[in-house]
């Protein structure tokens, strides 16, 4: 962007002596500070006026680039581990403890003891009889025989009894427990979601919450849920623990959205979802006037059919520059000049993008319009209309500065006149007040100095108070909408009134 000319833009070759500092350069800027002059300051944009504005910018307020589509969200990790298992086999059961079965070894019976036998009174012996075999250990002896008066016969011996071994008792094994084997799980899991909205603009991100989840045997944390989001997207698989997940629809359409359950053993199952339809739309309407421009040439844009309940607008015109507008239709001028970081727009095609704003967020970025800025390769023709010779050191022939400007392509943007006058000590500017100032830095020839005039089918014209005799020096200059500028100067010294 041009600023005022610099101090040593003002060298002018007068009679021969250099004046001041070195020749004007080609590059100089025009000054930019009158009243009608456009500011370009990094917070006014350059392409937010409005066509009743005679300067190019009106809106006070610029935003930054929007950010780019959230992606889209990615498959989260698949099923998790199953904790534990099925219970273990059971064991043996009814085993006895160490000594409770009985001993098969059988106690031995004590032998019997062999009877003396017993003197009858009478003095005859009494024969004892043999001992009956019992099942029982001791020996018991036989009634006494009576014997006559005559010799005692001899003592009968008692035989020794028979051991009855005693029958050895085993016990009854104890039966051995039957393994049983765990029912089938053959019952699905239950589930219960809901989405946040049934309608979106595309771009605006859906969620979709669990409500509630079951299984009669597998753990709630256990049970993979996939979510369809009924675009064509890849399904997505809710990590263990998650609760919900969000979807940004890139496309306009109707679309289901369901949810898989499968729990340990494989039982699939739907998931309950209350009205799972969802809506996405692209918000309003769009036209541009033109499809080609030069820099600063107009063009409309008209945004229609804009839901009710949109906040905001922001226009993204693809040179740097992001416009908020109101949530309302509406059609404005425009044009392009400079980009976001104050240079002149590249000749080429520019997207022209918009975002919407409402309660659910904000859109995707929306195609509002291409078109193409041309490119210019003029410069503008300026000059001084000089008077005749013969009076050309007069004063009176230049109270009123006259010339032409004209440009191809682009067209004019700015004219500006700077007068200047010297002494033999001191240097003066006439200002945007009509009055001559005295110069004592470049700062004050940057802030007071020049004149913006206005160009008439190609003419111009500047009066000026308070001119005198003496040295002075008068550029031109004029820059294009794609800042080009042409530049003509004249130094005249004036000796007679």
């Amino acid at each position: 962007m041009l600023s005022r000319v610099p101090r040593p833009f003002l060298g002018i070759a007068l009679g021969g002596a250099l004046l001041a500092g070195v020749a004007l350069s080609a590059t100089a800027a025009v000054a930019t500070t009158s009243a009608s002059a456009p500011s370009t300051g990094a917070s006014l944009h350059p392409i937010a006026r409005q066509v009743a504005q005679p300067a190019p910018f009106g809106i006070e307020q610029v935003l930054g680039h929007v950010p780019d589509l959230a992606a889209e969200p990615g498959a989260h990790g698949g099923q998790g581990a199953r904790a534990g298992g099925f219970d273990a086999a059971p064991g043996t059961l009814g085993a006895s403890a160490a000594g409770d079965e009985p001993d098969p070894t059988p106690t031995a019976t004590p032998e019997p003891t062999a009877t003396e036998p017993t003197t009858d009174p009478t003095g005859e012996p009494t024969a004892t009889a043999e001992p009956t075999a019992t099942a029982e250990p001791t020996a018991t002896a036989g009634p006494t025989a009576t014997a006559g008066p005559t010799a005692t016969a001899e003592p009968t011996v008692t035989a020794e009894p028979t051991a009855t071994q005693p029958t050895a008792t085993t016990p009854a094994p104890t039966p051995s427990a039957t393994p049983t084997t765990p029912p089938v799980d053959k019952t699905a899991p239950t589930g219960t979601f809901v989405l946040s909205t049934t309608g979106l603009w595309v771009g605006q991100t859906a969620t979709l919450k669990q409500n509630a989840l079951a299984d009669n045997v597998t753990e709630a944390a256990q049970i993979r849920r996939v979510v369809n989001w009924g675009d064509g997207s890849a399904p997505v698989t809710l990590a263990p623990g998650a609760t919900q997940a969000t979807k940004s629809y890139t496309k306009a359409g109707k679309f289901t959205v369901s949810v898989t359950l499968t729990d340990a053993a494989g039982n699939p199952a739907k998931a309950k979802i209350d009205k799972p339809a969802m809506t996405i739309t692209v918000p309003g309407a769009y036209k541009l006037s033109k499809k080609a421009v030069w820099p600063g040439e107009k063009f409309k844009v008209t945004i229609s059919k804009v839901p009710s309940g949109t906040k905001a607008i922001d226009i993204d015109w693809g040179d740097g520059w992001v416009q908020p507008l109101k949530g309302k239709n509406q059609s404005f001028d425009t044009f392009y000049w400079l980009n976001s970081r104050d240079q002149p727009v590249k000749p080429g095609t520019y997207t022209i993008r918009a975002k919407f704003t409402n309660a659910n967020g904000t859109s995707a970025a929306i195609l509002v319009g291409k078109i193409s800025v041309r490119k210019d390769s003029w410069k503008p023709k300026v000059g001084f209309t000089k008077p005749a010779k013969s009076k050309a050191n007069k004063v009176s022939s230049w109270k009123t500065l006259r010339g032409t400007a004209s440009d191809k392509g682009a067209g004019l943007r700015t004219v500006w006149v700077y007068p200047y006058r010297f002494t033999a000590t001191s240097e003066y500017c006439y200002t945007a007040k009509k009055t001559w100032r005295k110069i004592r830095s470049d700062a004050d020839i940057d802030k007071y100095c020049g004149v913006r005039v206005k160009v008439s089918k190609g003419k111009w014209s500047l009066k000026l108070s308070g001119m005198r005799k003496g040295y002075h020096a008068f550029v031109l200059l004029g820059a294009d909408w794609s800042e080009k500028v042409g530049r003509a100067e004249v130094a005249p010294r004036l000796t007679r009134n």
